[in-house]
């Protein structure tokens, strides 16, 4: 049996199942305690439950365990009934753990990214615990002046096959020839700033930067890095510094020197594709995805807010 009290011993194990080294485990746990402890009384005391407080099972597990085995399964992507096994516990009280309090805990005292695009189905970002939190993409730009690039990329996530007509030709990629799940991310050279998610795989790249609103929160003074996928993002958002590489047209080849600026453009695009790759180190936002798709903007928050902790080390923006 796996438990916390065990693989602390360990640090390099630890880091390699959870994803944060021990000592960012314990700052991670005292942050995420009050939170939980607080949601788990709103549970509690609902005007639809029907047992007293108090009344029902106990929790096997410490917390400790559960922030465990929440961040095993955002990294390794294990089955429940594995991840049960391993902690000697129920298969469904795995996936109820992680689901319904440990990830809304986590979203709440990490610094996910922003939210705050138009696609959104939230009038404000999850950020509500944990002290004072940045709420917009714009306020976070305005708190870090020091930020004069950035970039903007999406990713796709294969899924399983939609059983909805409707869904399945929605969700499908052209580009990737799966049906996929996709994912507009703002960074740094290390930080993810904004996520548009949810987005269904058919959705061309260009459609959500229009949608997701990011270029008019970014100051004017600020380098926006693009691919060549977005084309006549120069001309739709003339207030933006924007940098993107030269693209052929048919009887028009590139100049030599249209090819050293794409040379030199590509040069740092591998920044974003950096942060991405840390993104993916996390199996759950990399491989088949096998929750609900309703669930994947959370998670891909929460991966994204565990990335930023590692970066920052800190769980606060300012």
């Amino acid at each position: 049996m796996i438990t916390y009290e065990k693989l602390k011993n360990k640090p390099k194990q630890f880091q390699a199942f959870a994803g944060v080294s021990v000592a960012q485990f314990k700052e991670l746990i005292q942050a995420i305690k009050p939170v939980y402890a607080q949601n788990e009384q709103e549970r509690l005391s609902r005007a639809k439950r029907k047992r007293k407080i108090g009344g029902g099972r106990n929790f096997n597990l410490s917390m400790e365990d559960r922030l465990l085995v929440t961040l095993m399964y955002f990294r390794l992507y294990s089955s429940h009934a594995l991840l049960g096994y391993l902690f000697d516990l129920d298969g469904t009280n795995i996936g109820r753990e992680i689901n319904q309090r440990m990830l809304p805990a986590l979203l709440s005292v990490l610094p996910v990214p922003m939210q705050d695009e138009l696609l959104s189905n939230r009038d404000e970002p999850p950020q509500i615990g944990g002290g004072k939190r940045i709420k917009t993409l714009k306020k976070l730009m305005e708190a870090h002046p020091e930020i004069k690039e950035v970039w903007v990329d999406a990713t796709e996530q294969p899924i399983q096959r939609p059983s909805e007509k409707l869904a399945r030709k929605q969700y499908y990629s052209g580009k990737q020839s799966e049906h996929t799940i996709k994912s507009q991310l703002l960074t740094t050279k290390k930080l993810i700033l904004h996520v548009s998610g949810n987005i269904p795989g058919s959705v061309s790249d260009s459609t959500v930067l229009a949608g997701s609103g990011v270029m008019h929160s970014i100051p004017a003074d600020v380098q926006v890095n693009l691919d060549r996928g977005y084309e006549g993002a120069e001309a739709r958002y003339p207030n933006n510094k924007i940098y993107k590489a030269k693209r052929a047209q048919r009887n028009h080849p590139l100049t030599l020197f249209q090819k050293l600026y794409n040379h030199i453009i590509n040069k740092t695009r591998i920044l974003v594709e950096h942060v991405i790759g840390y993104l993916k180190k996390y199996r759950i936002v990399s491989e088949l995805y096998r929750n609900r798709r309703s669930a994947h903007g959370d998670v891909v928050l929460a991966v994204a807010g565990l990335i930023n902790f590692r970066a920052l080390n800190s769980l606060d923006w300012a």
